[in-house]
């Protein structure tokens, strides 16, 4: 009987009495298509116990490595698991696992796992084990990736002569083109050798335990990172408190801090003489729009000096532009009281103190260029995002908001993070259009959640570039701190040989009067604008911009008379 590739399965032999007439050629011909009949039938029957089998172990395998990732099982289990049915599937006496630990020395350290004396589960050895490049069969598999198959009579006597080794199959756990481990069967059951189907077999078990290995490895640094980053976080959560002195000063003056004259107006910019006190005056502020009873059961002060501990020195991006746009929002605030619901209120002033806290210096579209950190961790808005990161971090450290309750501390929160996310100025053309759709339609109303949105958006935008709308001569500080850290990105590019973006060149300095008038055009007077058709006291802001605007045209005229010098301002 043979299969339809030739292959002898079966000799079929049939006799007839001496007395009875001889076989016939139509005899002949029936035995013939009953035995190819036969062969067909084998052979159609071993492929589908073959598939079988097959489905059977891919179910296995699946199933021990959906476990393993799925509930996360320990590793050692689900490898001897996986090592187990690979002895059983193979018909082996015995199965071995080895995974490469590290490198030293030219050698390799392993974690050997070996069969208990139930026989029923392989164990991790506590002392590893070193492979060298000698030529032996774990050697050749790890640093060769081959597999070795091999048989001989006493080829090998196992510790204390328990096990003598007839035949070994070994084959390497490859992952991204290394062996990061072996899997070894000893003499194959009732053969005197493992088959090339046996090797199939195993490369496939071999398949799962490198899945297996290099997750658990992907796992075990993920972890770590996390215990990295937690123990990170215990440290910066015990630097972010606020200096003991300047907690002390500010208490000491707590209560006899007065605010200046003109401060609750919004052409007032604090003086030389008023920067020590920021942090006091940042404190006036909160205080004028909650009152006292908010400030002595909240930890204002705590979470007012944080955050101006967690600014940077930047020439621009520092507390001292925050402290701008908290005084611009605080302003309004107190004007329109009943407009904005507490938790709008506490919302827009802690998210407008926040809204570029920690920022290093650069743009959203600097930290794309660069592929910082920053631009891998958010997809949009990366420093805004960062910003609100940190913001909660403070919150969180100084409990500012620890009476209030979870389901409304998380409102608060996203009311926030839309605020902080409000400021990246990418954001300004898409609320433009937004707008225009809205008054265009005539459905623009201050009770709809998504128009009230768009108000507050304009309105942390508007606070943002609040410092930007003084008039000269401090319109022209600010005007040289913009451009100041910009120069300083470009002297970082300039370092790396890189081609500088027109804003970060030095060099172009007497650009910087035809830069101001077109982004107080395009941006600045639009959005404050539509901030003053909402809040009418805003329109003092407004004509300040239009004042600005008209002195920089000015300059723009008399600059060849030497008499723009943008050094010696940011200096003094």
């Amino acid at each position: 009987v043979k299969t339809p590739d030739d292959k002898l399965v079966a000799i079929y032999e049939l006799t007839r009495g001496a007395y009875e007439s001889a076989f016939t050629k139509r005899d002949l011909q029936i035995v013939l298509a009953v035995t190819a009949w036969m062969g067909v039938s084998i052979t159609q029957n071993e492929l589908y116990n073959s598939l079988m089998r097959e489905q059977d172990l891919t179910d296995h395998l699946l199933h021990i490595t959906d476990i393993y990732h799925c509930e996360y099982a320990d590793v050692d289990k689900t490898l001897s698991d996986i090592a187990m049915l690979a002895r059983e599937v193979v018909g082996a006496e015995r199965c071995n696992l080895y995974v490469v630990d590290k490198e030293s020395k030219g050698a390799l350290i392993v974690e050997e796992y070996d069969q208990g004396s139930s026989n029923q589960e392989l164990f991790k050895k506590r002392t590893k084990k070193t492979v060298e490049s000698d030529g032996s069969v774990l050697s050749k598999v790890l640093f060769n990736k081959q597999i070795v198959n091999t048989h001989h009579p006493n080829l090998e006597v196992g510790p204390e002569g328990e096990l003598v080794v007839r035949s070994l199959l070994c084959v390497p756990i490859i992952c991204d083109k290394t062996a990061i481990g072996a899997i070894q069967m000893t003499n194959k059951r009732n053969e005197i050798k493992f088959d090339k189907k046996d090797e199939e077999t195993l490369e496939k078990f071999s398949t799962f335990c490198a899945i297996n290995v290099n997750h658990s490895k992907s796992h075990n640094r993920v972890y770590k990172s996390e215990l990295q980053n937690k123990m990170n976080l215990e440290m910066a959560m015990y630097h972010l408190k606020p200096c003991v002195h300047e907690r002390e000063a500010t208490n000491s003056s707590r209560n006899s801090v007065t605010s200046p004259d003109q401060f609750f107006t919004f052409g007032w910019s604090p003086t030389q003489e008023d920067l020590p006190r920021v942090a006091e005056l940042t404190m006036c502020l909160f205080q004028e729009v909650f009152g006292n009873k908010f400030m002595h059961s909240h930890n204002v002060q705590n979470f007012i000096l944080t955050v101006q501990k967690c600014y940077r020195p930047n020439p621009y991006h520092n507390f001292l532009h925050a402290f701008y746009a908290t005084h611009t929002m605080a302003n309004i605030i107190i004007r329109n009281q009943n407009f904005f619901s507490e938790i709008e209120r506490r919302a827009l002033m802690v998210a407008v103190l926040c809204h570029d806290v920690d920022h290093p210096g650069s743009s959203n579209i600097f930290i794309h260029m660069k592929k910082h950190h920053l631009s891998e961790l958010y997809s949009s808005s990366p420093l805004e995002n960062h910003h609100f990161a940190v913001a909660r971090l403070i919150i969180d450290q100084s409990n500012l908001f620890k009476n209030l309750k979870s389901d409304v501390y998380e409102v608060l929160l996203q009311e926030i993070y839309n605020n902080i996310i409000a400021t990246d100025i990418t954001l300004y053309f898409q609320f433009i259009q937004e707008l225009r759709q809205s008054v265009d339609n005539k459905s623009f109303s201050f009770q709809e959640p998504s128009d009230r949105r768009l108000v507050k958006n304009f309105l942390m935008l508007a606070c943002s570039l609040s410092d930007q709308t003084m008039p000269l001569p401090m319109g022209k500080k600010i005007a040289d701190r913009i451009h100041e850290e910009m120069f300083r990105l470009g002297d970082i590019e300039s370092l790396g040989g890189n081609e500088l973006l027109p804003c970060m060149d030095r060099d172009d300095v007497d650009m910087i009067p035809e830069e101001r008038i077109q982004f107080l055009s395009v941006v600045v007077l639009p959005c404050v604008q539509v901030v003053s058709n909402i809040f009418s006291a805003f329109v003092a802001v407004e004509e300040n911009v239009k004042l600005l605007l008209e002195q920089w045209k000015e300059l723009v005229l008399t600059k060849d008379q030497d008499m723009w010098k943008p050094q010696e301002s940011y200096k003094s």
